[in-house]
């Protein structure tokens, strides 16, 4: 009795795994298949399989770097880290930045971890690639930065809503807000805010003279 069709090879299976997890990381930019995935139950249990080889030391030099190169991680904190950054880059894409909210329920998570980047940041413990990967994003690395775009996000919003950004006088929806609208049209004029500041707030229709409402 003969065979139709030889068998695939553990190298041919392999390289398949690899192509799928290839294309799992376009979609989903990471490399972190759910070991359940229904979708593809087997690419999950061979993601799980590599991160034991390689923690056996039996996962081959070539294997390793192919793996390496496409941001696949080894190791359940580097996972992790993979999975805040794959949840930054959903809040940029439905945002446009990078200011998470840290009032919201929904960004709490979130917004603990990229205070936690700032600290890494700051103490010298954030990796390389890590620090390149957040900064290709527009990640905003000091805390003053990010609470200037956070009001200016909020600002945004009002402009969504009412089609203009004459936030009345210590408006009474949200009085941090008009009173930081009002404290921009004063640094401006006192030569205290920066041009990019100032593109920002002009690109939005930002009315500089005193607002009377």
């Amino acid at each position: 009795m003969t065979r139709s069709s030889n068998p695939m090879s553990h190298k041919d299976r392999w390289e398949r795994h690899f192509q799928e997890l290839v294309k799992f990381k376009q979609k989903s930019g990471h490399c972190n298949v759910p070991i359940r995935w229904s979708e593809n139950r087997q690419l999950g249990q061979w993601v799980e399989n590599q991160r034991k080889f390689y923690s056996d030391g039996k996962l081959s030099k070539d294997r390793f770097q192919r793996l390496r190169n496409i941001g696949f991680r080894f190791k359940p904190r580097e996972e992790g880290w993979d999975e805040m950054y794959a949840s930054l880059v959903g809040f940029k894409k439905t945002k446009g930045h990078c200011i998470v909210p840290e009032k919201r329920i929904a960004n709490t998570k979130l917004a603990r971890w990229v205070k936690e980047q700032r600290v890494k940041w700051k103490n010298g413990t954030l990796s390389e690639e890590q620090f390149q990967k957040l900064d290709n994003l527009g990640f905003v690395w000091q805390r003053h930065e990010a609470a200037w775009e956070e009001m200016y996000s909020r600002l945004v919003r009002f402009k969504n809503k009412w089609g203009h950004c004459k936030v009345p006088y210590n408006w009474s929806a949200d009085r941090q807000l008009s009173r930081w609208v009002y404290r921009q049209r004063s640094y401006r004029n006192k030569g205290l805010l920066n041009k990019e500041r100032i593109k920002l707030l002009n690109k939005i229709g930002f009315v500089w003279k005193k607002n009377i409402t």
